[in-house]
């Protein structure tokens, strides 16, 4: 008996989970439109100055690489040289 009352607790909850996902799901949408309408879309000088500042770094940072890298590499090249050289 305690067992059937059990399982008829959990079909009840599991309807109740089932019945309640429409409110979720609505709040949710809510929600979602609320935080829509905070945004801001940039305005074309914004873009274009931000895309600027971005194509400069890139160009700093690869030159600075392949500074690093042609150090290290002839750095490299002397050792093995001194290594292979007996």
């Amino acid at each position: 008996m305690a067992k059937a009352v059990a399982v008829a607790e959990e079909q009840n909850q599991g309807m109740q989970v089932w019945k309640s996902q429409p409110a979720k799901l609505s709040g949710f949408l809510k929600d979602v439109r609320n935080e829509l309408k905070k945004v801001v879309s940039p305005s074309p000088t914004e873009v274009r100055s931000t895309t600027i500042v971005v194509i400069v770094t890139v160009f700093v940072f690869a030159f600075y690489f392949w500074i690093v890298d042609n150090v290290i590499g002839k750095g490299i090249e002397v050792v093995l040289d001194k290594l292979t050289s007996h």
